[in-house]
């Protein structure tokens, strides 16, 4: 996401999103059973919407929702926050490439290695699975309604500030992925995971601070509240999957 002086011109925004274990003893016991549908890489259905709808929104909101509109109705001002406004400046972008189609192709590389743990030990990704609903209302819906709050209330002393960008869902995907990996490991001890778990937290770490490098301009900021806070709910949510499935066994 970024941020604007209000009053200023849409290249002058920084990016504001930019801004328990189980004994493996029973490994097809836990979250779902290992079956081949949940082996499928990806469903045609889930290919239009992660890989087609959701970038073509962002894409059409970019080119062809004109800038008085956007600035009106989608872009959220922190002096004059609205609720539509807190969910709709996700998905708008400034006139910077980089801050559009860097968040697209973030976007693309973790939703498109997700279906990795398709084919892994049972995990909380392949319970999250039978529940597509579940999956595209928290990331497109929630994630959203929260990075824009925590962003909010953390920003708020910025007078005149506006917030906007796809980044704090990137943000989601990275810690989603992430806890996942670690969940894997913690059950099945593979080093494998433990690599990738790594690996998403260091992705992460350039992913909060690598625009400020590139952004040689000084127009762009970075809300890394909003990041950490999207990281925070990619996190959570497998957190609360582990929880939930853990007081099921134990019910």
């Amino acid at each position: 996401m970024k941020t604007q002086r209000s009053g200023g011109s849409p290249t002058a925004w920084g990016d504001v999103h930019h801004m328990a274990g189980e004994d493996s003893s029973e490994p097809t016991r836990r979250h779902t059973s290992d079956d081949g549908k949940n082996r499928k890489w990806l469903s045609c259905r889930e290919f239009l919407v992660y890989f087609i709808l959701v970038p073509a929104i962002l894409i059409i909101i970019q080119y062809f929702v004109p800038y008085p509109i956007k600035d009106k109705y989608f872009i959220l001002h922190l002096n004059n926050p609205t609720p539509w406004a807190m969910f709709l400046t996700n998905y708008v972008h400034t006139d910077d490439p980089l801050h559009l189609w860097g968040n697209i192709i973030v976007y693309y590389f973790f939703i498109g290695i997700l279906p990795l743990f398709n084919y892994a030990p049972p995990n909380p990704h392949k319970w999250i699975k039978q529940y597509r609903l579940l999956f595209e209302s928290f990331f497109f819906v929630i994630v959203p309604l929260a990075v824009s709050t925590i962003s909010l209330f953390a920003l708020r002393a910025k007078s005149g500030t506006n917030i906007l960008g796809f980044s704090g869902v990137d943000a989601a995907l990275i810690g989603y992925f992430m806890a996942i990996s670690l969940s894997i490991y913690s059950s099945y001890k593979n080093l494998c995971f433990l690599t990738l778990g790594l690996a998403a937290l260091v992705a992460f770490t350039l992913f909060m601070f690598l625009f400020p490098i590139l952004n040689t301009s000084g127009k762009s900021s970075p809300n890394i509240i909003g990041h950490i806070g999207g990281f925070a709910c990619g996190i959570l949510l497998i957190l609360f999957v582990l929880y939930f499935e853990g007081g099921a066994r134990n019910a």
